[in-house]
């Protein structure tokens, strides 16, 4: 499970549908509920890749509804695509399809209430990252060409977070890392917005003009500029009531030979006039990758992150200007240091689940993790 490949997990009519790349090499799907444990390989790569996790989703429309569909690749390689042949049913899945023969990686798979599939990654060439999409109006039997969304330019390489779709919003917040002098690594947030599936997309800091695709790094204003000397990563993305998005990220200190360190969880949010808050959250553990941070379905002021504690991993849930909450998992999860935990929630889950990724720090010289499901996470 990678945080930049999402969802990772669905929850669909009372069961759990999940995601992972297996030690095998195996890109593996799963089933999860009513006295059910199932799981089944689908796809087969040479060599282990930590992008190489696959996303899911369960159609929630027209007449394919039902049937699961997923899409994985390695890093900055060609993209793959599998989808079930009977609904809600993982034994069983159509041949494996190229879905794109370029270098793409860090895909997100979403849906809007009218039944279009949305499918955003990233499209790599040899000094630039861009950002594309592809929508499927027929339960994922056909797709459009690819259009680009955000392309920066030269040396400019997009980062995005996963995609949050929910009835006719579609909201993506995303970073570009800029490879070269001056002002390297992974810089300012910004946040692309449509409020009608797609047809129209614009800024939330410029709610009134429509952006002409695509959007370029002379017109993109970003909603955090990130301080001298710091990089943000971007985690989770959930709206309040209101369809405001609030976005969890982490600021760190530049990559080294050691990882990142100095990791600052901090946490966005919106008022109904647009105006941004930023809130700094926790310090969290400073392993290989920053530890991961995420939004409670159920309670937007409330987050689950990974911290250490007595020098241990810990998954701790932590509420907004708050101490952390008596109900975090202090006493419950105590492992060694040499693992991290990122956690998350499944979409459409309601907190009735959470999954969590125990990855060996030290996965350069070994792969060993480990996928935990919590039941009945609500809190």
């Amino acid at each position: 499970m990678l945080w930049y490949n999402q969802p990772s997990a669905v929850y669909y009519n009372d069961y759990l549908y999940y995601s992972y790349l297996g030690l095998d090499k195996n890109i593996k799907i799963g089933k999860f509920g009513k006295n059910t444990n199932q799981s089944k390989s689908i796809f087969s790569y040479s060599k282990l890749d930590d992008h190489g996790a696959p996303s899911i989703w369960v159609i929630q429309n027209g007449e394919e509804k039902g049937k699961i569909i997923s899409f994985y690749s390695w890093h900055s390689t060609e993209m793959y695509f599998s989808k079930s042949k009977q609904k809600e049913n993982v034994e069983d899945w159509e041949d494996v399809k190229n879905f794109d023969n370029r270098r793409t990686t860090y895909n997100s798979i979403g849906e809007t209430s009218d039944g279009k599939i949305f499918v955003f990654y990233t499209v790599q060439s040899s000094n630039n990252r861009s950002y594309v999409y592809r929508v499927s109006t027929d339960g994922a039997n056909t797709w459009s060409e690819p259009k680009v969304l955000i392309d920066f330019g030269s040396e400019e390489y997009i980062y995005a977070a996963p995609v949050l779709i929910e009835d006719k919003y579609i909201t993506i917040s995303f970073t570009s890392y800029r490879s070269k002098e001056p002002n390297i690594g992974h810089k300012n947030i910004y946040l692309l917005r449509s409020d009608d599936f797609g047809n129209s997309w614009y800024q939330i800091n410029n709610r009134d003009k429509l952006v002409d695709l695509p959007l370029t790094k002379e017109k993109a204003n970003p909603i955090v500029e990130t301080n001298l000397g710091r990089e943000n990563v971007i985690w989770d993305l959930k709206y309040d009531k209101n369809y405001n998005p609030v976005i969890a990220y982490v600021e760190h200190a530049p990559f080294s030979n050691e990882g990142w360190d100095d990791n600052k969880a901090n946490v966005i949010t919106f008022d109904k006039k647009g105006d941004i808050k930023v809130e700094f959250l926790s310090n969290i553990s400073s392993f290989v990758y920053p530890t991961g941070i995420r939004i409670n379905p159920n309670n937007i002021n409330n987050f689950l992150l990974g911290t250490e504690y007595k020098n241990k991993s810990k998954l701790v849930s932590f509420n907004n200007n708050s101490e952390y909450s008596k109900t975090s998992f202090f006493d419950i999860f105590n492992y060694s240091d040499n693992y991290e935990m990122n956690p998350i929630y499944p979409t459409n889950t309601s907190g009735k689940y959470i999954i969590y990724m125990d990855v060996n720090k030290y996965f350069k010289k070994d792969y060993d993790s480990k996928i935990v499901l919590i039941e009945n996470g609500i809190f």
